[in-house]
């Protein structure tokens, strides 16, 4: 039988594994990727420079946290925005 420390180092790992993998940033790192000039979202594939512009729009409690992953991965190929949250 495993100790009580033990298990509840367990226990933490698994509460902390599960904010990490609910957290909007991780979401959109997961399924949201950039490479050169090809923009990737989930399975689907943008030639970025097939667009004049890239905006950035968001509202809801996730959006500020969503908005700066793809602002992270998209960097200064975004012509701009508006994140609206709480």
């Amino acid at each position: 039988m495993a100790e009580p420390e033990g298990l509840k180092q367990v226990a933490l790992d698994i509460f902390f594994e599960a904010l990490r993998s609910a957290d909007p940033m991780e979401a959109v790192h997961r399924y949201f990727r950039v490479k050169d000039n090809l923009l990737q979202v989930g399975e689907v594939n943008y030639f970025l420079n097939q667009f004049r512009a890239i905006w950035v729009i968001g509202a809801g409690k996730a959006s500020a946290r969503m908005a700066k992953a793809i602002e992270q991965a998209l960097g200064d190929k975004i012509t701009g925005g508006l994140v609206i949250t709480k």
